[in-house]
C-alpha cells in the first residue's frame, strides 16, 4: 500500500477514508499534525470506547500483535489510536460496525457455558481470536466478517503509524506544489 517514502500521515489519512470519514479526510488534509491517540489506563473507558470494550480491543490486539524482541500492539497504544480514531473520524455507521467486532469475542462460537472473553485464560483468548479471525477470512462478506476484517485492518495500521513501531517515521514536509522550478525543486531535495 505504501513504499518506503510513504509517511505517517499518508496512512493515517488512508486510514480516515478507510473507516468512513470522506468528509473528516479533507479536513485532516488541513491538519498541522496526526490525530492523538487517546491516553488509556488499564481498566478505563475511552474517548469513544466503554472500558469493557477497551479491555477487550487492548486483549486483542495484543494478542495479534504480541511483544517479542520489539514492542507490541499495547506499548504502541494501539488500542487508544481504535479509540481516537472511533471518537474523531468515524462514521455513525463505521462506529457501530466496531462495536460489533468487538461484540463477536463475547459472542463467538463459544456455545453454552463458554464464558465471557475477558473471563477467559490467555490460552482460551488466543484460540478464541484465532477462531474468529479463521472464520471470518474463510467467509468473507458477512456483515461480522466484515467488521471484524476493518477492526484487524486498523490495529495493524495503528501499529505500523505508531512512533514505538515505526520511529523512522517522517512528517509530510509541507503543502503540496506541482508548480516548483528545476531550481527549486533541487534545492528542496539538497541537491
Amino acid at each position: 500500500m505504501f513504499g518506503q517514502s510513504g509517511t505517517r500521515r499518508e496512512a493515517l489519512q488512508a486510514i480516515v477514508l478507510a473507516i468512513g470519514g470522506a468528509s473528516a479526510a479533507a479536513a485532516f488534509a488541513g491538519c498541522a499534525s496526526e490525530p492523538e491517540r487517546t491516553q488509556v489506563t488499564m481498566g478505563s473507558a475511552g474517548r469513544f470506547f466503554s472500558a469493557g470494550e477497551m479491555a477487550i480491543l487492548s486483549d486483542v490486539a495484543e494478542i495479534m500483535i504480541p511483544e517479542t524482541e520489539t514492542l507490541g500492539a499495547s506499548a504502541a497504544n494501539v488500542h487508544g489510536f481504535v479509540d481516537g480514531m472511533m471518537a474523531d473520524w468515524a462514521s455513525a455507521a463505521t462506529k457501530d460496525q466496531f462495536r460489533r467486532a468487538l461484540a463477536l469475542f463475547d459472542d463467538f462460537a463459544g456455545g453454552p457455558g463458554a464464558g465471557r472473553y475477558l473471563a477467559l485464560p490467555l490460552k482460551s483468548r488466543i484460540e478464541r481470536v484465532s477462531s474468529v479471525d479463521a472464520t471470518c477470512f474463510s467467509s468473507p462478506n458477512t456483515p461480522d466478517a466484515k467488521a471484524y476484517q476493518r477492526l484487524k485492518w486498523l490495529v495493524f495500521e495503528g501499529y505500523w503509524t505508531s512512533k514505538e513501531a515505526n520511529p523512522d517515521y517522517r512528517l509530510n514536509p509541507g503543502v503540496y506544489r506541482g508548480d516548483l522550478t528545476e531550481t527549486e525543486y533541487r534545492a528542496m531535495l539538497g541537491a
